[in-house]
């Protein structure tokens, strides 16, 4: 409707993980267990960081906000999601979570820090899919999903050294510990 990148990227975003809680939930209840929930976690690690920076960096009015979201995670459902955008603050949102993600962003300040704790445990469920589940349609996605995220911290470890940044900054940038990057 405004004919603007940003709008168009986003309303794919949403239907590409709309798509994929949808494909998911098509899935007999013993093959799709375990994918139903890794995409429902994953969806909510995604709503919540969307969320904070449609509303709290991009300005956008709640409703706007809300129809970018997917309305499809495991914690996270059309309602919980309409309550949360009328928040006021980041903090205001973050505290406002349920008890199983608010556990996750516990002591976390602002957005950037928000994103790395629900992405770390969103990796923790995968980690769990891979080690303790039996095959089936969730293992693979666990094993991309990590290893996706491991090649951004590589391809950030490299940037930055391109760039000249401290060893902090990278580490920082990349969530890596400080030894992470030292050379042997």
């Amino acid at each position: 409707e405004q004919r603007d990148v940003f709008g168009v990227e986003a309303a794919l975003d949403r239907e590409y993980f709309r798509g994929l809680a949808e494909r998911a939930n098509a899935l007999p209840d013993a093959s799709g267990r375990d994918l139903r929930r890794l995409v429902g976690v994953l969806i909510d690690q995604v709503n919540v960081v969307w969320l904070l920076r449609y509303r709290h960096v991009f300005g956008l009015e709640p409703a706007h906000a809300y129809y970018l979201l997917v309305p499809a995670g495991r914690h996270l459902d059309g309602r919980r999601l309409l309550d949360l955008v009328k928040l006021g603050a980041p903090e205001d949102v973050l505290e406002a979570l349920p008890p199983a993600l608010r556990r996750w962003v516990k002591d976390v300040r602002g957005i950037d820090e928000a994103e790395g704790a629900l992405r770390g445990a969103t990796a923790r469920v995968a980690r769990a899919v891979l080690g303790f589940t039996a095959f089936n349609a969730a293992r693979p996605c666990a094993y991309l999903l990590l290893r996706e995220w491991q090649l951004w911290q590589l391809y950030g470890v490299m940037e930055g050294a391109r760039l000249g940044l401290s060893q902090d900054a990278v580490c920082a940038a990349a969530r890596l510990p400080a030894a992470a990057t030292e050379r042997r």
